[in-house]
């Protein structure tokens, strides 16, 4: 699967990537979210994605002995990437001096884990996401978030070590779905009813239900121990990066 990692990393590397008069590397104008709308410089979301895929590409080139010129050169790319992701001094921000809100100012968490969730800009980005219930939908509408941001915020939760709260996502999450427990985009009566079709709702679901028990972080494997005190004892067994399994 080089070739097609490789090829990912050289699109960002020769077409998304701007070095400005004031010395900073970003990615350039691109449709980050749905919520967002048109074109924005420096999205958050979109950057991750080209820092992980950058730095990610580099770790298979080296692990293959090949391209090292290149794989240099991408993290070089990556780490000035890193310097330029947008924010306020307090908040990671969706898209450079964005006023909006929106989830991909979580994106260094999910789905791109290339931000610690120690980070406290990291921290500050979600607890102002989780404080403003009107961004909490794909598009700008409805009150509450919908069950594919729920999820998200839930597994970002999960990430920088606040799991009580991360279960309580998932709650949200679920009194949000449809008929047999259908996940929908969206699915708030008298704001915006979408129907089935995506699969992201239903995999970041799936996501959240696996990190809300254990998650990697490098060669690290997490395992959650707060759980709601009415929940008493669990048991599960699950598959674990590097053939493990967690018992």
């Amino acid at each position: 699967w080089y070739p097609v990692l490789k090829g990912c990393a050289d699109f960002f590397y020769y077409q998304q990537l701007y070095t400005l008069q004031d010395g900073r590397t970003i990615i350039g104008k691109c449709c980050d979210l749905e919520r967002i709308g048109g074109s924005e410089q420096n999205a958050m979301l979109t950057t991750c994605g080209a820092i992980g895929t950058l730095e990610w590409a580099a770790q298979a080139a080296r692990v293959l002995e090949t391209d090292g010129d290149q794989a240099a050169a991408w993290e070089e790319k990556a780490a000035l990437l890193r310097q330029s992701l947008p924010q306020d001094g307090e908040k990671y921000l969706p898209f450079e001096n964005a006023q909006m809100k929106s989830i991909g100012a979580l994106g260094g968490l999910y789905p791109y884990p290339v931000l610690s969730g120690k980070d406290p800009l990291c921290q500050a980005a979600l607890d102002d996401f989780l404080a403003d219930p009107s961004a909490g939908n794909m598009y700008r509408v409805g009150r509450g978030l919908c069950t594919w941001y729920a999820d998200w915020a839930a597994i970002a939760l999960f990430r920088s070590g606040r799991p009580l709260e991360g279960i309580q996502a998932m709650g949200n999450a679920i009194d949000m779905t449809g008929a047999f427990r259908a996940i929908f985009e969206i699915n708030e009566p008298g704001a915006f009813v979408s129907f089935p079709w995506c699969s992201a709702p239903n995999a970041s679901f799936a996501q959240a239900a696996l990190e809300m028990l254990l998650w990697t972080e490098n060669d690290t494997l997490h395992l959650n121990s707060e759980f709601p005190a009415d929940w008493g004892a669990l048991r599960y067994q699950l598959h674990a990066p590097d053939d493990l399994t967690v018992r």
